[in-house]
């Protein structure tokens, strides 16, 4: 895949805290939309987050910018052809490479990295927040009562419910939740909605015509209040559900992959090219073609992160590593030598994330450090020279 140099660059920008609000805005809309941006924005953090690039870091001239990066990097670049690189990530390091370390250091450690950025999750902020009327309230864990342009919310315990002075208003609100929380909400006709971390919904602030509408982003459970007049559709990404009356988990945290989990009724998943009619236990997943696979799935496995869990069974700690980001706010950097060493237990996000890695660091041949913000994780020597 072609190296994208301008999200590089504004990568960089962004990773040592010189990027403007304009450009961090285009950054993140070019990273949501536009797969190979993606990918290049993906590459440079993980380069830039290992550990042999943030020691290098430390010791440059300030005169080394993002911009001086790119620069060099276009004036060799007969020279990165020669080196061969078979993709993004290969060429990121072989560019640092020239600019900072001697030759052929460090590279073959680098290209073993994986990188799990927090990210793609900082559009939800550090707080629980509702966009209302124009206006962002924040929402405490505690108890609290606020009125917002003729809207009352009562929040107590990470739970909301709201009234309004109009019935009939259909203007529209959203919730968002950052990484390491979730939240409940209660919609207009009784709807319960719990939210998982780094997810969002968008829903009117009352239900007017012959139907229930809203939309989400990320995790939730969603057990639908019974209204045989007013159908209910949840909106995800790339597909609809259709529902009467019933409780099911959606999920949309990976990309190109949507799951729709029945627990309760009965449910319609329907995409541009494909449907299928789920019936309790089993779950319909949504590629990005837009075709429907049916299966069974396990709920407790699901739904453990409603209690602040999250249930692996025979994952891999590639795994582990995707779901860590979203639920603590942290950056993993995983060394491919044991992304593929099963892991089996539980995590808990109500605590504090060193517990959930002593218990990765007791799975055989893997040990983790911390630095800031970061996670690192990698082979024990005696894995190494097995």
């Amino acid at each position: 895949m072609k190296l994208n140099e301008h999200i590089v660059k504004l990568t960089l920008d962004e990773l040592s805290d010189q990027i403007s609000p304009a450009d961090k805005a285009y950054l993140h809309q070019q990273i949501a939309k536009d797969s190979e941006a993606k990918q290049s924005w993906e590459d440079t953090v993980r380069w830039y987050q290992s550990i042999d690039t943030q020691e290098a870091v430390k010791q440059l001239p300030e005169k080394y910018t993002a911009a001086t990066i790119i620069k060099k990097s276009v004036e060799k670049r007969k020279r990165l052809v020669l080196l061969n690189a078979s993709s993004a990530a290969a060429v990121i390091i072989a560019i640092m490479s020239i600019l900072w370390f001697p030759e052929k250091s460090g590279v073959e450690k680098n290209e073993r990295m994986i990188a799990f950025s927090s990210a793609p999750y900082g559009k939800y902020g550090k707080h629980i927040r509702l966009q209302l009327a124009g206006k962002a309230v924040v929402l405490e864990e505690g108890a609290e009562r606020v009125s917002v342009d003729g809207v009352t919310l009562k929040a107590k315990d990470r739970e909301l419910e709201y009234s309004s002075t109009d019935h009939k208003r259909a203007d529209w609100a959203s919730l968002h939740i950052p990484a390491g929380k979730d939240y409940k909400i209660t919609l207009a006709d009784g709807t319960e909605v719990w939210l998982n971390s780094a997810s969002s919904l968008h829903f009117p602030l009352s239900f007017t015509g012959d139907k229930r509408e809203i939309r989400i982003e990320g995790e939730a459970y969603v057990k639908v209040a019974q209204n045989a007049h007013a159908p209910f559709i949840l909106h995800l990404p790339g597909s609809a559900v259709q529902v009467l009356g019933t409780a099911f988990n959606v999920n949309t945290y990976s990309a190109g992959r949507e799951t729709v989990s029945l627990v309760d009724g009965k449910v319609k998943v329907v995409t541009a090219r494909d449907s299928v009619v789920l019936t309790p236990g089993y779950q319909a997943a949504v590629a990005s073609d837009g075709l429907v696979q049916k299966g069974a799935f396990n709920q407790d496995e699901t739904l453990s992160w409603r209690g602040g869990e999250f249930i692996f069974s025979d994952a891999t700690i590639k795994e582990v590593s995707q779901v860590l980001p979203r639920w603590f706010g942290v950056t993993v950097i995983l060394d491919r030598a044991i992304e593929n060493t099963a892991f089996t237990g539980v995590i808990n996000r109500n605590k504090p994330i060193s517990q959930s890695l002593d218990i990765l660091e007791a799975t055989n041949g893997l040990k983790y450090s911390i630095k800031g913000d970061t996670v690192y994780l990698s082979p024990t020597k005696a894995y190494m020279e097995k």
